[in-house]
């Protein structure tokens, strides 16, 4: 659970590109996109449109390449 939270921190530290990268490498995972990805890019302060977006290509992008 530490590891978690100590990556978020980093994550809030990061550079705004590096965030944005990050919400979508977590969307990739199946189940994460909705629990995991959108949610911190909210907590980023990403609008929310925006989050979405990013979160449903990567998991369309991972769902494609499976396929």
């Amino acid at each position: 659970m530490e590891f978690f939270q100590d990556l978020l921190v980093k994550l809030m530290e990061a550079e705004t590109w590096v965030q944005y990268v990050s919400v979508f490498l977590i969307s990739i995972v199946p189940f994460f996109e909705s629990y995991v990805a959108i949610p911190i890019g909210i907590v980023f302060g990403f609008p929310s449109m925006q989050v979405v977006l990013i979160g449903a290509f990567g998991n369309w992008l991972s769902v494609m390449v499976f396929i």
